[in-house]
């Protein structure tokens, strides 16, 4: 079926492979490059910390202070407890937390 019929040289092969291989570092280089190039402009892809600093608990009252440690500000419209939903800031209203401060929820 193959009488007569030769392959490519070796040496053609090896300069394929090279090719080849050349050919999907730049793919991922890219992507890889892309990814992160993303994350570090746009800074709301960014994940953002919160660290609780403190709780205070007494009768009537639990009050936690938030330390914001992202790049911006941080808006906290909801405070679950227990993963049960909890109406500790007046309806419709939001607590800002701004960059690096601490806020008392």
């Amino acid at each position: 079926m193959f009488d007569g019929e030769r392959g490519i040289s070796p040496v053609l092969s090896v300069l394929l492979l090279v090719i080849v291989v050349f050919g999907v570092g730049i793919f991922l280089y890219n992507f890889v490059m892309g990814t992160v190039g993303n994350v570090t402009e746009n800074p709301s892809a960014q994940p953002f910390r919160l660290l609780i600093e403190n709780v205070a608990i007494n009768d009537t009252c639990m009050t936690v202070y938030i330390r914001n440690s992202w790049t911006g500000d941080v808006v906290v419209d909801r405070v679950y407890v227990d993963n049960v939903p909890c109406d500790v800031l007046p309806s419709n209203s939001k607590l800002v937390i701004p960059k690096n401060s601490v806020e008392a929820a």
